[in-house]
């Protein structure tokens, strides 16, 4: 299940010389939600592993939609969210994941919209990524159904392909 952690940037920074020494490309850690500001997890994590000379190729993004009256403004609002942190860190973007949910600490307590609506959302997102030169990848946020909401798998529990992954496969 879901466990949400709370962890200061600096132990991660200390410890990034481990990931960099490698020699392969490293990403950012994935705060759920970032501010672009002094005080916001990623903007310290990013000054600290800057001020000790260390490098992050590429920043991970996750992004939940909670529009879901209005797909269009959630897509807008993810893209602007996105050129944000392009702005600031000046570095191709992985959206490690996204989707269509008003995420809480507990998942029994997250919202989420009907399948159609998070279909239209899939679909205008991804091809709104698809035209970010910037974006380097990205994966949709599968949420297990269970008996107080819907799901946004892309497979069932036997392994078929839904047809929210149906969409996704055809992006």
């Amino acid at each position: 299940m879901f466990r949400v952690v709370s962890i200061s940037p600096t132990d991660p920074a200390a410890a990034w010389s481990i990931f960099v020494a490698t020699s392969l490309r490293v990403g950012s850690p994935t705060p759920v939600d970032t501010k672009l500001a002094l005080g916001d997890w990623l903007n310290d994590f990013m000054n600290l592993t800057k001020a000790q000379g260390s490098r992050v190729d590429f920043i991970a993004l996750h992004y939940y939609a909670t529009e879901f009256d209005d797909v269009d403004a959630a897509v807008a609002n993810f893209k602007v969210h996105i050129q944000r942190v392009r702005d600031v860190y000046r570095l191709s973007i992985w959206v490690a994941e996204f989707a269509t949910v008003s995420y809480h600490a507990d998942p029994s307590q997250w919202d989420l919209p009907d399948e159609a609506t998070q279909g239209r959302f899939l679909t205008a997102a991804c091809q709104m990524l698809n035209h970010l030169p910037y974006v380097e990848k990205y994966a949709w946020f599968a949420v297990p159904q269970n008996e107080t909401q819907p799901a946004t798998n892309l497979f069932d529990s036997q392994g078929n392909i839904t047809p929210l992954g149906n969409l996704c496969k055809a992006m």
